[in-house]
């Protein structure tokens, strides 16, 4: 077995939500279950798996909000229609740098 790429994730929030950490997301998504909406670039797909992972971790629930791409998940973000958005570092990093 070889590695073959290396993959990093971002998760981004809109400023307005009560949470500044994955910590207090956390904390804050078991205080209200169901509440905490989080945007992906589809279902199934490798950031909404790694969100999963936390999830199962974690042991919080979430509303999953698939999109088709990174561009329209920074824009719901910030605007305010979802409270996260997780994708490829590379996709999101524009904006969060602006």
């Amino acid at each position: 077995m070889a590695l073959l790429a290396t993959n990093y994730l971002a998760i981004v929030a809109n400023p307005n939500v009560p949470f500044k950490s994955t910590t207090q997301m956390v904390a804050w998504a078991k205080q209200n279950p169901g509440k905490l909406t989080l945007a992906t670039n589809g279902e199934g797909g490798f950031p909404h798996l790694a969100f999963e992972q936390l999830r199962t971790m974690a042991g919080f629930t979430y509303t999953h909000v698939p999109y088709k791409g990174a561009a329209q998940i920074m824009t719901d973000a910030m605007g305010g229609q979802v409270q996260l958005g997780i994708g490829s570092y590379t996709s999101m990093s524009v904006q969060v740098k602006t």
